[in-house]
C-alpha cells in the first residue's frame, strides 16, 4: 500500500492524495502531521528528507518552495530511497508537463 501527497509548501494545504491498489484515502490528520513534522525541520534549518519505521517509509521532496510532495509506503519492500525520490520526481515533471511549471511555482494558500 502506497500513497503519493501534494501539498502547497508554505501552509501544508492538501491538494491531492493518490493511494496504490484502491486502498483506502490517508486521513487529513495524517497527512497534516506528516508535513508538520517536515515544516518544523526546515524551520530548525534541518534537511529530513526520509524515514522508516518497520516496513514503512516516508519520503519528503519539496519544489520550488511551492510543492511539496509526500510518498508513504506501508509495507516498504524495496528499501531503496533513491527509488522513492525518483518516483517523485518524476510525479513532479508529470506535473509540470500537465499544468506548466509556472502554475506550480506560483501556488498560493
Amino acid at each position: 500500500m502506497a500513497y503519493l501527497v501534494a501539498m502547497t509548501a508554505g501552509g501544508g494545504l492538501p491538494l491531492f492524495v493518490r493511494a496504490r491498489d484502491g486502498s483506502n484515502s490517508l486521513p487529513f490528520s495524517v497527512m497534516a502531521s506528516l508535513n508538520g513534522v517536515h515544516m518544523y525541520a526546515g524551520g530548525r534549518e534541518a534537511s529530513l528528507r526520509s524515514t522508516t519505521a518497520g516496513e514503512k517509509r516516508v519520503v519528503w521532496r519539496t519544489f520550488h518552495n511551492s510543492l511539496t510532495l509526500i510518498m508513504i509506503d506501508v509495507d516498504d519492500t524495496t528499501g531503496a530511497e533513491l527509488h522513492f525520490l525518483n518516483v517523485l520526481d518524476l510525479c513532479f515533471d508529470a506535473l509540470v508537463l500537465y499544468l506548466g511549471i509556472g502554475k506550480l511555482s506560483d501556488i498560493r494558500n
